[in-house]
């Protein structure tokens, strides 16, 4: 087993194959010596963890950043189960640049993995307490969202733990997902956060265009009228 000095050493290389040989040997030996109420990631590159912001490792972040391209989708995958092993805990950027290059491939299947960890991670979250500051969570729902990815993945996890107020902002941009996507069944699901009224001009419009898609006249038409109004005010 590699000592967390060799493999700070190995992400310094220029060498593709050498730095993911080190991000896997970092997620072996996070993991190993993580505990339910410790992850040990920030200390091993000198920094402290933080619940309500992200936290820069900065040589992982760059190591990642120069060879994200050319590694295989199930070391992000683990990157990603490393860094991430608590939901109100871990706040690390080198969680966000992992799930947006997975987002960008389209890799259903890594999508799927990743998506089945946070569902995991969530099964104990407690929601009462929630950051609302510049959390990872803050952060993966708007790169889920603008990568029109895995869009149920919106619905099952990140808005489980969304107040209203923050369902509303960004609802409109999770229906736009599944009409570009084409997907009535995700936008079936998203229905259920819908506030029974809502004087959000975005989010009344795209409603509109969403039931006018999923061919639902009489609803579409409720909200061309309730458009229609909110312009008049």
């Amino acid at each position: 087993m590699n000592t967390i000095n060799t493999i700070k050493s190995d992400l310094s290389s220029e060498n593709n194959a050498t730095v993911e040989g080190a991000l896997n040997s970092l997620t072996k030996y996070v993991i190993e010596n993580s505990s339910d109420e410790h992850n040990p990631l920030a200390e091993y590159f000198d920094q402290s963890p933080s619940y309500d912001e992200l936290v820069e490792l900065p040589l992982l972040d760059n190591a990642f950043e120069r060879v994200k391209t050319n590694i295989d989708s199930g070391t992000i995958v683990d990157v990603i189960k490393m860094s991430f092993q608590d939901v109100g805990r871990d706040n690390y950027k080198i969680i966000i640049l992992s799930i947006k290059e997975v987002l960008k491939r389209k890799d259903r299947k890594a999508q799927k993995k990743v998506i089945n960890h946070f569902e995991h991670l969530l099964e104990d979250y407690d929601y009462g307490h929630r950051f609302w500051v510049d959390t990872v969570l803050d952060e993966i729902k708007l790169a889920t969202i603008k990568a029109w990815a895995d869009i149920k993945m919106i619905c099952r996890t990140l808005f489980r733990v969304m107040e209203s107020q923050q369902i509303v902002h960004d609802l409109h941009i999770a229906v736009i997902a599944s009409i570009k996507t084409s997907d009535a069944d995700a936008f079936k699901e998203f229905e259920k956060y819908i506030p029974e009224h809502t004087d959000h001009r975005i989010l009344v419009y795209n409603l509109a265009c969403a039931y006018a898609k999923f061919s639902e006249k009489a609803n579409m038409l409720a909200y061309v009228g309730r458009a229609i109004e909110l312009g008049k005010s």
